[in-house]
C-alpha cells in the first residue's frame, strides 16, 4: 500500500511539474511572436500622399462679406412742435439741398417779429434824439448809453426771431433721395415726430471688417471688388477710410470703400459679397493647411527623403482655408508628405501611395 502511494503521488508530481513547463513555454513562444510582430511593425512603411513643391504666382485675397451704406443719410425731425400748413416734396423723389420741404404754422411768430420790428424802430429814433441832445450837452452820457443798449437789444429780439421763423420751415440738408412721409398736412408735429428720410445714394459707401492681421497691410486708395444681390458680375470700389483701432470683440478692422452709384441700383442696407486682392507675389511656396504642424513657437512639415520622415521647420506667411504661404524652409523640388500627420516621427518609414498636384 505504501508503495502505490508513493508512485501515485511522484506521477501527480509530475504532471504538475509538466503542466508550469508547458505554460512557461507557451508564454514564451507568445512573448516572441508578440516582440517579431512589433519588430516587423516597426520596420514596417506607411502608407502617405505626398506633394512635390512648385514656385506659383500667389495673389493674396481676403473675401468677406459687407453692408451698403448711404453715403449721406439724414431722418428729418422739426425743431419746434407746430401744425404743418404745407408739404413741398413728393415720395420717393430726388430733392435738392435748401429745397423747402415742409412748412410749420407760423402766424405766431411773425406777429412777434412785426412787434420787434416797431420796437427796434422806436428805439432808434429815441437813440437819435439823445444823440443830438448828448452833442449839446442836453443828456448825460449814461442816458445815450442806456438808449443805445435799447436799441442792440431790439436788434437781437429780431434775429432771434428771425431764427424761431426758420425753424417753421423743414429744408432738405443735402442732395438725394427722400424716403416715406410719415405727417400729413394739418398735422401736428413736435420734435420727436418723423417726418421721412433722405438718401444721398451717389456714391454709395460699402463697410466691411476684415482680421486684425491684415491692418498694416490695408490702405486707402486700394480697389477691392463686390458682387450685389444674386448677381454674378462684380463691381469695383475703392478703399475711402479705415477705421484707426480694432474692435476687441471680434479683433477685425472696420473698412469703408465707395463706388458710383448714378442710377441708383444699390441700395443701402444691402449685403454684399466683397473681394480685396492685398498683393502678388511672383515665385512663391505654398503648401496645403493640413501638411503644417504648429510646433511650440514655431511650425513644421515632414520632408520625404529616400523613403524617411524628416521634420523641418518653416515660417509661413499669409493662410487660407486651403493652403498656407511657406516664406522660408522650403525650396521648389522639395516633397512633403501630406497626410498621416498626426501618426509620423522623425525617421519613420513611409511609402508614397499618392502624389498631390
Amino acid at each position: 500500500m505504501k508503495i502505490k502511494s508513493y508512485w501515485y503521488l511522484l506521477i501527480v508530481f509530475v504532471i504538475i511539474i509538466g503542466g508550469i513547463i508547458y505554460t512557461l513555454r507557451k508564454n514564451e513562444a507568445k512573448k516572441t511572436k508578440s516582440e517579431t510582430m512589433q519588430k516587423k511593425m516597426g520596420q514596417s512603411a506607411m502608407d502617405v500622399e505626398v506633394m512635390v513643391i512648385k514656385t506659383v504666382q500667389s495673389v493674396n485675397t481676403i473675401s468677406t462679406t459687407g453692408t451698403l451704406l448711404a453715403n449721406n443719410e439724414s431722418e428729418l425731425h422739426a425743431e419746434i412742435s407746430g401744425r404743418i400748413t404745407g408739404i413741398y416734396f413728393k415720395e420717393g423723389t430726388q430733392v435738392i439741398k435748401g429745397q423747402l420741404l415742409i412748412k410749420i404754422n407760423d402766424a405766431d411768430v411773425k406777429a412777434q417779429y412785426s412787434k420787434a420790428v416797431q420796437v427796434l424802430k422806436l428805439a432808434k429814433i429815441k437813440l437819435s434824439r439823445i444823440k443830438n441832445l448828448l452833442e449839446k450837452e442836453g443828456v448825460s452820457q449814461q442816458e445815450y448809453d442806456i438808449a443805445a443798449n435799447e436799441v442792440a437789444t431790439a436788434e437781437s429780439e429780431i434775429e432771434l426771431i428771425k431764427s424761431q421763423l426758420m425753424k417753421t420751415e423743414i429744408r432738405a440738408p443735402f442732395t438725394g433721395q427722400i424716403g416715406l412721409k410719415y405727417i400729413s398736412e394739418g398735422s401736428y408735429i413736435t420734435p420727436a415726430t418723423k417726418i421721412a428720410s433722405v438718401q444721398e445714394l451717389n456714391p454709395i459707401k460699402i463697410e466691411f471688417a476684415v482680421s486684425e492681421q491684415y491692418a498694416n497691410i490695408i490702405k486707402t486708395g486700394l480697389p477691392i471688388q463686390f458682387k450685389y444681390g444674386n448677381e454674378y458680375s462684380l463691381h469695383s470700389a475703392k478703399i475711402l477710410a479705415i477705421e484707426p483701432k480694432i474692435d476687441v470683440i471680434s479683433r477685425s478692422i472696420v473698412i469703408r470703400a465707395s463706388t458710383a452709384n448714378p442710377k441708383s441700383i444699390f441700395l443701402p442696407g444691402s449685403l454684399v459679397t466683397v473681394s480685396l486682392k492685398l498683393d502678388a507675389k511672383n515665385a512663391t511656396v505654398q503648401v496645403p493647411t493640413e501638411s503644417v504642424i504648429p510646433d511650440l513657437k514655431s511650425q513644421k512639415v515632414y520632408l520625404y527623403k529616400a523613403g524617411v520622415a524628416t521634420p523641418i521647420k518653416i515660417e509661413t506667411g499669409y493662410r487660407s482655408d486651403s493652403s498656407v504661404l511657406v516664406t522660408k524652409g522650403l525650396t521648389a523640388g522639395d516633397t512633403i508628405i501630406t497626410t498621416g500627420m498626426m501618426y509620423l516621427k522623425p525617421t519613420a518609414k513611409v511609402k508614397i501611395k499618392k502624389i498631390r498636384n
